[in-house]
């Protein structure tokens, strides 16, 4: 018989794994409907300020002594999270609608934004107080060592109903992937898919940066694994979802194999996506020359 009081305790490893695969499955989601929506592989909500602005919510709410474990925290977190991504999410709709406003200003935008967002964290940090500063830090690194199965409960939620939602999108993104006026001619309404789809995507985002973290460009990384192993023209939704999960938690098992510091996971998502990052943009500025 196994004895299960010298086994690996499931309350250490179910949290961790739990927070991993949830974690990774709703950054691949949101970075395949936010690649649909706007049409681009450079687009994430890293590079939008999607994460940046649920993350200064969440440094807030951590940094003045609010609740971020038990039934209360379960839900302050997630929610305070939210709401910063949904700020940011909505500048951005209120940018997409003027003039002449291209992914490149979206995207410079977003950098701004985060910019503004990290600087914000910092004052926050050098005035908060030593153990507040320290738990706010230690969340800001990407980490999947401080779960729980309370703060990775809101992921699951957002995936149960974020998901049949992305079903109903997909074949409407795959319209507006023709271009936006075949998908208008084909029955498409393109304000209210990109309205929802945007939505899901902060609401995706924002719930798992309140579980484990920012994870540095793991939302950017996993549709394009999916493409590549799918072959798929655009970022296909449920492989997105599937590859997301298998990258932070093959990331989290070699940082602990590895690694021996066992550095933070989000550590090797930053540099796996800012390289991916580093060749599109190569790629991109090649295809401009020639």
């Amino acid at each position: 018989m196994v004895n299960l009081s010298s086994a690996p305790s499931l309350d250490w490893r179910g949290p961790r794994t739990a927070a991993g695969l949830l974690a990774g499955a709703a950054l691949g989601a949101a970075g395949a409907l936010t690649q649909s929506t706007i049409r681009n592989p450079l687009a994430s909500p890293d590079l939008l300020g999607i994460t940046g602005g649920a993350s200064a919510a969440a440094v807030t709410v951590i940094v003045i002594g609010a609740p971020t474990t038990g039934v209360k925290g379960t839900l302050v977190l997630p929610l305070a999270a939210l709401m910063g991504g949904i700020l940011v999410a909505l500048f951005l709709w209120g940018l997409s609608s003027l003039r002449g406003s291209g992914l490149m200003r979206l995207l410079l935008s977003g950098v701004l934004l985060t910019a503004l967002c990290g600087a914000y964290i910092n004052w926050l940090l050098v005035n908060a107080d030593l153990w507040d500063a320290a738990n706010a830090q230690t969340w800001l690194n990407g980490s999947l060592e401080a779960t729980s199965w309370e703060r990775t409960a809101p992921v699951f939620v957002a995936l149960v109903i974020s998901l049949p939602i992305g079903g109903w999108a997909a074949p409407r993104l795959a319209r507006m992937y023709l271009g936006l006026d075949t998908a208008s001619g084909l029955g498409v309404n393109i304000k209210r898919t990109r309205i929802v789809v945007l939505f899901i995507a902060v609401l995706l985002a924002s719930t798992a940066a309140a579980a484990v973290g920012p994870l540095g460009f793991a939302a950017l990384l996993a549709p394009h694994v999916a493409r590549m192993l799918t072959g798929a023209h655009q970022p296909p939704i449920a492989a997105s979802t599937l590859s997301g999960a298998v990258v932070v938690l093959s990331s989290d098992i070699a940082v602990r194999t590895f690694i021996p510091s066992d550095p933070p996971v989000g550590v090797v998502t930053s540099a796996l996506g800012g390289a991916l990052l580093l060749y599109l943009l190569l790629r991109t500025s090649q295809r401009k020359l020639t």
